[in-house]
């Protein structure tokens, strides 16, 4: 192996956790409501989390089966799967890192929200590319936790009463 490919490796390694530190900042800042939702998910029921995060990383397994499928539009669906997939691990990833923001905010003692959500996304990047224990028990196990926060805030709040609008009437009509 040359300088030159360790090099690579480096770069591509600190690429990928700058990259997904910046994709959790920015859904959590773009999706707020959403990313509360999963943060909210993770603190009441961590095991909950788990269970429903296994049962969406079989979806996911589901959707890679899909793919080899020669008719299209089981491959279209294995694609709608997987993006669903993705999309709620990433919505749940944000959250995770919101709650690691509140825990350091609170710890330093009144941080700005942003300044705590930047450091609790690199610290949850950092972590999961730790050697070893990042790559085996940390980043498989947030990554179960992050599906399974991020599903529940993909789904319609059910705890919100619809809201009813006014009833028009003619009040200017004479």
């Amino acid at each position: 192996m040359t300088l030159a490919q360790v090099q690579a490796a480096v770069a591509l390694v600190t690429a990928l956790m700058l990259t997904w530190s910046g994709l959790m900042i920015a859904v959590a800042l773009l999706v707020p409501d959403r990313t509360k939702r999963a943060e909210q998910a993770i603190v009441e029921s961590t095991a909950r989390r788990v269970w429903l995060g296994l049962a969406g990383l079989l979806a996911g397994i589901a959707s890679v089966a899909l793919f080899s499928s020669p008719n299209g539009l089981v491959k279209a669906l294995g694609a709608l799967l997987a993006a669903l997939v993705l999309v709620s691990m990433t919505l749940g990833a944000a959250g995770l890192s919101r709650l690691l923001a509140s825990r350091i905010s609170e710890a330093s003692g009144g941080r700005s929200e942003f300044g705590a959500l930047v450091c609790g996304s690199l610290v949850f990047s950092l972590a999961g590319f730790f050697p070893g224990i990042g790559w085996y028990l940390f980043g498989p196990i947030a990554i179960v936790i992050s599906l399974g926060a991020g599903i529940p805030a993909l789904l319609p709040d059910r705890r919100r009463a619809p809201s009813s609008s006014a009833p028009i009437t003619d009040a200017g009509a004479a």
